[in-house]
């Protein structure tokens, strides 16, 4: 941990607004000044809780303030991965509309198209494919997003994948 970290953790009332999904306490902490990339315990920054507990308002706004949209937590998980995962769709879209990473991947290298297919959110995979997320993209195991939909039994899924052109080898 850096001594910029230690800074960044110390104020802890905006990612608390968040969870408490506040968004009036949001935007008085925002204009008072408060850092939008503070994070918790977790590495979880405001934008990241938002984006994963479906707070639309709160995303957009901690978006406009300034929010890193590809800010990371202790286990490399971006807004946009834990977004996918939960199939908020909308959340995705406006986080890749911000400049999301949409290949950013954690330490077992899935990306948000590889979670949001294992999780069979069909909408979120749509999304995703159109924004331009590779569907051939494997995790650490060599494992595709075709494969997790499949294998999990998320048909609709599986077929968006494959209209994409997601190899089946």
């Amino acid at each position: 941990m850096g001594i910029f970290d230690v800074f960044r953790n110390k104020d802890k009332r905006l990612i608390n607004a968040v969870y408490e999904n506040d968004l009036e306490k949001v935007k008085k902490l925002l204009e008072k000044g408060a850092d939008v990339n503070s994070i918790d315990i977790d590495d979880y920054s405001a934008l990241v809780a938002a984006s994963f507990l479906n707070q639309k308002e709160i995303v957009q706004l901690l978006l406009k303030a300034g929010a890193d949209v590809n800010d990371v937590t202790k286990d490399e998980r971006t807004a946009l991965w834990l977004a996918a995962g939960e199939g908020h769709a909308e959340i995705v879209e406006l986080l890749f509309s911000a400049g999301a990473d949409i290949e950013a991947s954690g330490s077992d290298n899935s990306t948000a198209l590889f979670k949001a297919a294992g999780q069979g959110h069909a909408e979120v995979v749509r999304a995703l494919i159109m924004a331009g997320a590779n569907v051939d993209a494997k995790d650490i195991d060599g494992t595709t997003s075709l494969f997790v939909a499949a294998l999990k039994g998320h048909t609709e899924t599986a077929i968006n994948l494959l209209k994409a052109g997601a190899d089946v080898n």
